[in-house]
Formats: structure tokens, sequence, C-alpha cells
């Protein structure tokens, strides 16, 4: 698979998570705390903001400034799935509950299975209406 492809992927999978989490009725910022769960370590250290915001680049593609990364950090805290540490609280952990929510979501895989599916099934629609072969490439 491409460098271009695998970026595709991964703002297909993120555009998916944000999608389903804001038709669950959570508002915009709600949508991105599950983003923040996945890249914080489930066994390790905790991570400082910077460290977050540069695993949110590289796993999602997701830029997110450091002021909005705060408000993220702070909703997911209130709903008990991370906590503060170190001096300040300047370094963040996913808990017991932050870990159990990461556990439920779907993988990159199964998102990645559904988005081929319905790109399949938009493949054989195409080719029934327009009666003329349609290829993805």
């Amino acid at each position: 698979m491409s460098v271009k492809q695998l970026q595709m992927n991964k703002l297909f999978y993120t555009y998916s998570l944000a999608k389903a989490l804001y038709e669950r009725g959570q508002d915009y910022i709600d949508a991105f705390w599950p983003f923040v769960l996945r890249v914080l370590p489930k066994e390790e250290a905790p991570l400082n903001l910077i460290s977050i915001q540069e695993k949110l680049l590289e796993n999602f593609n997701l830029d997110i400034p450091e002021h909005s990364l705060k408000s993220i950090l702070s909703r997911a805290e209130h709903r008990d799935y991370v906590g503060y540490s170190g001096k300040g609280k300047g370094q963040f952990a996913i808990t017991e509950k932050g870990r159990q929510y990461v556990d439920k979501l779907e993988t990159e895989r199964e998102v990645e299975r559904r988005i081929n599916e319905l790109l399949g099934d938009i493949k054989v629609y195409l080719n029934e209406a327009v009666q003329s072969p349609f290829t993805l490439s």
C-alpha cells in the first residue's frame, strides 16, 4: 500500500469515527477525545501535550492546537477517561475506564472493511445506473 493510500485510510478512519460520535449526540469537541484515548499508551508512562499532539498527527493526521487539545483532555478527564499526573499536572494518562472505552471502539481494520464494502456497493450501483464498466482506482 502506498503512502498516499495509507494517509487516505487514516483520513477515512478519522472522519468515520468523528462522524459516528457526532451523530450519537456528542458535540464537536467530544468527537475528538476518543482519538486522544487511542494515542495514550495503555500501560506506559503518561504523555505531555506536545507528545499527544505528535501522536495525533502521526496516527490520525489530526493537527490539534494546544488550547483545543487542553479542552479535549479536560472533557475526557470529566468522564474519568484521562487522569492528570506529573508536576503541574502536565502529564496525561489513560484511566482504566478509558482503556475499557478504547477496547469497545471499532478497529481500524473494521472501519476499512466497511468503507471498502460501501465503495463496492457504489461501484455496483454506478455500473447498473450508467450501464458501463466503472472501476475504482
